[in-house]
């Protein structure tokens, strides 16, 4: 055994990507599949990652998978780790960013969402293995091991592993798998599929239809395109809007805003308390979409990026009383991040996918004196290392 390639650790935590960081030689190591507390052997492989090769003293966390392409398929990075412990390694996790990216150490209380563990995605893109066909159906065309001609990319490659089920897709996308059919559009070699509580839509086949969501004691309807992004756990979607809803109700002053809207599933909701809200997405389909579901009466919609707002309009844009933001993993531009310091909405409320970026954005709010208020941990992808907030920020007058 080369002693330069292998090594024995303790896993001191889960990093951000969901991996364990092992400490050797003054260098952190990056192992898939580790749980934190674990003795393990690692082998080195590329840069600063390493290949879990034994378990020593496994974690008392540890748990089976349950599924059969755990550890090859490139999705989920925590099912070797309980439920439980994927909550709360996540949450120390967003501690952490707002420590080391964001410098701020004194945080608002966590407060915590969970989300079924399994049976949660709406939301789905495939990668198709065969390409000539215009139609793909289960009944039609199967690969040699028996499973259709999609599905989802391996771990650190390009390889496209077809599956024929995948617990943490609902009961719609999994019949998909087990024995639905769909067309994937031509000339795309991934496409987006989503589904709620038996009706289907996806690129290449019916692609738009309207979804039916509840928070604030009411349904709102919600037309949703396969081919446009959309939040993937619709129960996490619904706690969430019901958070805003409590938010918002504290500050209805107008002007009201909601950037990086996508189609406007939260303007459709906050439109019970605003009489007219400014909508900002870079997305055009989206913005069409958006005009459709708030309905061109109750919004002004922007189609642009938020750079080009703050360009085009910021200067003239009055402080908002209430603002709800969603940017992607990136988080805010700097044009956006300094028109808000400057700006100051009496309310910003921030959605974020990335700890990291959120943690940054944060650390520039607080300086230009807002206070962080409340923070909220929603738990959208569970049996991924994937971290969804809402921290709200309020002026400090």
């Amino acid at each position: 055994m080369d002693s330069d390639l292998f090594f024995t650790g303790v896993v001191e935590r889960l990093a951000s990507n969901g991996c364990g960081v092992i400490r050797c030689h003054d260098s952190n190591f990056f192992v898939y599949g580790a749980a934190a507390g674990e003795k393990v052997v690692c082998k080195k492989t590329a840069g600063f990652n390493a290949e879990l090769i034994e378990i020593l003293r496994p974690s008392s966390d540890r748990t089976p998978p349950r599924c059969n392409y755990y550890g090859r398929c490139g999705g989920c990075s925590l099912r070797h780790i309980n439920y439980e412990a994927q909550v709360r390694e996540k949450t120390t996790i967003l501690h952490d960013a707002f420590r080391y990216s964001g410098g701020i150490s004194e945080l608002p209380p966590v407060s915590i969402h969970k989300s079924p563990p399994d049976g949660y995605r709406d939301r789905v893109q495939f990668h198709k293995t065969v390409y000539s066909r215009p139609s793909i159906t289960r009944k039609t065309l199967l690969t040699n091991n028996n499973t259709p001609p999609f599905g989802f990319m391996e771990r650190y490659s390009n390889t496209i592993i077809p599956l024929d089920d995948c617990p943490v897709l609902n009961s719609t996308l999994r019949a998909v798998l087990s024995h639905g059919s769909i067309t994937p559009p031509i000339e795309k070699d991934r496409f987006a599929v989503y589904g709620r509580e038996g009706t289907l839509i996806s690129e290449g086949g019916v692609s738009r239809k309207e979804f039916r969501f509840i928070a604030g004691g009411a349904a709102e309807t919600v037309m949703v395109d396969a081919g446009v992004f959309f939040q993937s756990n619709g129960v996490m979607l619904e706690q969430l809007i019901e958070r805003l809803l409590e938010i918002a109700a504290e500050s209805t002053a107008l002007p009201a805003g909601d950037f990086y809207s996508g189609v406007g599933v939260f303007a459709v909701f906050l439109r019970r308390l605003f009489s007219c809200i400014d909508v900002l997405e870079e997305n055009r389909a989206a913005v069409e979409l958006a005009r459709a579901n708030i309905g061109v009466e109750n919004g002004v919609f922007y189609a642009l990026s938020d750079s080009a707002w703050v360009k085009r309009h910021g200067a003239k844009a009055k402080s908002y009383g209430f603002l709800c933001v969603d940017p992607g993993r990136q988080g805010l531009s700097p044009a956006m991040r300094n028109w808000l310091c400057t700006k100051r909405p009496a309310t910003l409320a921030y959605i974020s996918c990335e700890p990291s970026a959120l943690a940054r954005d944060a650390r520039s709010l607080c300086t230009a004196g807002f206070l962080l208020t409340s923070l909220d941990f929603f738990d959208f992808y569970p049996q991924t290392s994937r971290i969804e907030t809402l921290a709200v920020f309020k002026r400090n007058v």
